[in-house]
């Protein structure tokens, strides 16, 4: 099994159990921005366009701007 595991900054997400973490206190984050964090991390360095975003957090969902 991959481990979903980002370190970035003072920050580590464990996307794995849905669970952000600065300098190891919990902060609390919404379920579609978790999803949100975990595909920019995922891509870091490189441009995530808007669709791929829209994807990640609404998996084919009609989403209006």
């Amino acid at each position: 099994m991959e481990e979903r595991r980002y370190s970035f900054g003072p920050f580590l997400l464990d996307a794995g159990a849905g669970m952000l973490y600065r300098r190891g206190v919990p902060i609390s984050v919404g379920y579609r921005a978790m999803l949100l964090l975990e595909r920019l991390l995922r891509s870091a360095g490189v441009v995530v366009g808007k669709d791929e975003l829209l994807d990640a957090a609404w998996n084919g969902l009609a989403v209006e701007e």
